[in-house]
């Protein structure tokens, strides 16, 4: 009768050292992959790419803007949107994306009040908001797919085994 309770015990135990090891593995591996590809690097100069072309679209005059057919609030949305997830691929560790992404909030706030200073410009705390969601969305998108990510590369069996 002293058999079964040991051998639960130690199962709960295997599998409590389980799943601590897969919890590091995920740093691990995101470790090692952005150092297995050089693509994080291309990743990097299309951010910086992005972080231009924002500064340079928010202070452009009234009369020289592009617009599109989306109305303004949609094309904050995805601008940021789009800029929060090429900076979550540019930088592959979640600490740095939460940073990050408060970094673009800020970032977002201070090109709204600059365009108090562009011709024909004005700030609005409503696109200032629809920044910020665009990119809680993106940091949001960036984290659930690194998330499925791993958790694919750590489950899913090797070829050979």
């Amino acid at each position: 009768m002293r058999g079964p309770p040991c051998a639960l015990v130690w199962s709960l135990e295997v599998h409590a050292s389980a799943v601590s090891a897969t919890v590091n593995n995920v740093d691990a591996t995101l470790r090692r992959a952005s150092i297995e590809t050089p693509i994080p690097l291309l990743w990097k100069a299309v951010f910086i790419g992005c972080v231009f072309a924002l500064a340079t679209l928010a202070w452009l005059p009234a009369n020289a803007m592009p617009r599109t057919t989306l109305g303004g609030h949609a094309e904050h949305l995805i601008a940021y949107l789009s800029t929060a997830m090429v900076m979550g691929l540019a930088n592959r560790t979640t600490p740095w994306l939460i940073a990050q992404s408060l970094l673009l909030i800020g970032y977002a706030a201070i090109l709204e009040a600059g365009q108090l200073y562009a011709i024909g410009r004005q700030a609005s705390f409503q696109d200032f908001a629809f920044s910020s969601g665009g990119v809680l969305i993106g940091g949001a998108l960036v984290w659930i797919t690194r998330v499925c990510w791993v958790r694919t590369r750590l489950f899913t069996p090797a070829v050979g085994e």
